[in-house]
């Protein structure tokens, strides 16, 4: 037991000397347990100190800060009476255990959008706020802050579920697939219940997505047509790039605004029997700048036309 003791001694001032982790396997014997602003790692078997932890998806941003993180000398006596501010939202919960939680949409807590070559940022300011300030609005205990930042692909892919066009003379339903991908669909239909070989096919991808106070445009950058949805066997593209569609079958496309991009083409199959086809299109993602009303990226929308 006294050996114990001293080991223990030893692991404290060990941990003063190089703060970023606290080995506690050997002692806790598998009771993953870890103090103050650290959470346990499964693989490295040690407490790992962790400032702050940011999920980010498409549907929803989750922040979880440790209270020493934004008030470092504030008692633990006083953090059932202080709250996380996040952007333009004041968080609704106390930490438990002293961990922050919380949960918003994109839309939400006035993010600030940017975008380049790179991709699409989102970010908010986060900072503590004390129970003297959320009940007369003036700040006595000064908090720390840091930037919470979520980072998105510009280009988005959208599959279609399966289309039949029969050569004698199929209502076309609507997919989506995953990412920021999760947000953008795909419709199809002809100018009739049936489609036959020849007939014009019509269609556009739409979305969900929310910016908030911020726009955006998206373009059409590539759509094939394959003859499996696992995208094997036969294929034909309809679209190779942006400003390059298909004349055998007189692609045609525009762009949106928070909107819908529409496009059409000369229904077609590779056998000569009625056949299900499945259309896959990428699509890429531009901000606008509120401020300039011009692109974040000069460069993301393609001019066709010049």
């Amino acid at each position: 037991m006294k050996k114990l003791l001293i080991f223990l001694a030893q692991m404290v001032i060990s941990q003063h000397q190089q703060p970023h982790f606290l080995d506690l396997a050997s002692i806790c014997q598998g009771v993953n347990v870890c103090p103050g602003a650290s959470i346990y790692h499964p693989i490295q078997k040690k407490c790992v100190y962790q400032k702050e932890i940011i999920e980010c998806n498409a549907e929803k941003i989750t922040v979880r800060v440790h209270v020493q993180h934004v008030f470092p000398n504030l008692h633990a006596a006083q953090w059932k009476d202080i709250r996380l501010r996040i952007g333009s939202c004041i968080g609704k919960t106390a930490p438990k255990d002293g961990w922050f939680e919380e949960n918003f949409s994109l839309s939400d807590c006035g993010t600030f959008w940017s975008q380049n070559e790179t991709g699409i940022v989102a970010r908010w300011t986060v900072y503590g706020l004390d129970k003297f300030f959320l009940t007369t609005g003036i700040v006595l205990t000064k908090s720390k802050n840091f930037n919470a930042e979520c980072h998105y692909d510009t280009y988005v892919t959208t599959m279609s579920n399966s289309f039949l066009v029969n050569f004698s003379s199929t209502p076309l339903l609507v997919g989506d697939t995953n990412k920021l991908d999760s947000l953008f669909s795909m419709s199809l239909w002809g100018p009739k219940k049936q489609i036959t070989i020849g007939e014009r096919i019509s269609g556009k991808v739409s979305t969900t997505l929310n910016l908030g106070t911020t726009s955006y445009s998206f373009q059409l950058t590539k759509c094939t047509v394959y003859q499996k949805p696992d995208k094997t066997g036969y294929k034909f593209d309809i679209l190779k790039d942006t400003c390059n569609p298909s004349s055998y079958v007189g692609f045609t496309s525009n762009n949106s605004v928070n909107g819908s991009a529409h496009f059409s083409f000369i229904s077609f199959a590779f056998t000569a029997t009625d056949q299900n086809l499945y259309l896959d299109c990428g699509v890429k993602l531009c901000l606008i700048n509120p401020m300039t009303k011009k692109f974040f990226n000069q460069n993301c929308i393609k001019n066709c036309h010049l």
